[in-house]
């Protein structure tokens, strides 16, 4: 028998517990893992206090569970550039975390505001760029910073949910953003303009692509632009960051030539970009049928950043059925 209030608090909180363990560790199958592993401890070895909200402990319970599962996931060899698992967002409301630190679960208040450089937003916070940035953090240092500058927690709250000193939240902390400066140095903000100038790139790349046109092509991109490709060595894709407009260009032109006039395309909504998703229902021996492919402009228009995810796991919850 379950502890009394539990199944009704874990159904009330289970998509915002979800989008807490998607920013802690990146992929879709380990969020699901985590929360379901987070509900069975529930079961297993409920609070001494049952008279006190679920939510709170829930949390702790899951983030403890988050950090374990991403030193276990580093510490295995991973083949090629890793990235995250996509997430629809339009809308993006499944990903609110809000409700996980509200009045209702107990949320202590007098946190002192943080710089307006360390606070990122529903979106920004699942962006392929965040997502991919947070991979240099520890997973202690990851946790204080997700909690602190995604969930706006108060010091206290942090060193509560993780079972840490305030001293050891405020060092950690530092030392997390101090890692993310580079990322928050070129950062911009997801707004309907950057997402409109996002596919308006996407549209052109895709048709220089297409057309094979070089040129056209080389002019899209900036000239410390980076791809990066997951195949995760189940599919081919390119095992390290292929870096400026004539590398770039070159790869994309010739994955062009490959598919032969077979590759279906169509457009969603995906970590806060437009993203492509692209078909192809007989590809080469090794090669994947299906990715996703998002783009960031730069400030000046061009193309800065490209994220293709190829691995079949990651993209088995993305719904190809616009381009099938």
């Amino acid at each position: 028998m379950s502890p009394p209030g539990l199944e009704e608090a874990f159904a009330a909180n289970r998509p915002a517990l979800w989008a807490l363990a998607y920013r802690m560790l990146g992929t879709t199958a380990d969020a699901d893992e985590a929360v379901q592993d987070a509900f069975l401890r529930a079961l297993e070895r409920p609070p001494a206090d049952l008279g006190r909200p679920w939510a709170p402990w829930l949390v702790r319970v899951l983030m403890n569970l988050s950090r374990d599962r991403l030193r276990r996931r580093r510490r295995r060899p991973y083949h090629g550039a890793w990235l995250p698992s996509p997430v629809a967002t339009d809308p993006a409301d499944h990903l609110d975390v809000t409700c996980l630190f509200s009045e209702g679960a107990e949320r202590s208040t007098g946190a002192p505001p943080a710089a307006p450089d360390a606070r990122y937003d529903l979106l920004e916070s699942v962006s392929m760029a965040f997502l991919v940035a947070l991979e240099e953090l520890t997973p202690q240092q990851r946790a204080v910073l997700v909690l602190r500058d995604v969930c706006d927690c108060s010091g206290t709250e942090a060193a509560e949910v993780l079972g840490i000193s305030l001293a050891n939240v405020k060092v950690t902390l530092h030392r997390a953003r101090k890692k993310l400066a580079a990322y928050r140095a070129t950062r911009q903000p997801l707004t309907p303009d950057l997402q409109a100038r996002s596919l308006a790139l996407m549209q052109a790349f895709g048709m220089a692509v297409m057309t094979g046109d070089l040129d056209a092509a080389l002019a899209l991109v900036e000239d410390d632009a980076i791809a990066r490709s997951d195949g995760g060595g189940v599919v081919a894709a390119a095992n390290h960051p292929v870096v400026g407009p004539a590398a770039i260009a070159k790869l994309y032109l010739g994955l062009s030539k490959r598919s032969e006039g077979r590759l279906q395309i169509g457009f969603g909504h995906y970590n806060g970009l437009p993203a492509l998703l692209g078909y192809d229902p007989a590809p080469p021996k090794g090669w994947g049928s299906r990715y996703v492919l998002s783009m960031l402009p730069g400030p000046d228009g061009r193309l800065r950043a490209l994220y293709s995810v190829l691995h079949p796991d990651k993209i088995a919850a993305v719904d190809f059925s616009s381009v099938l």
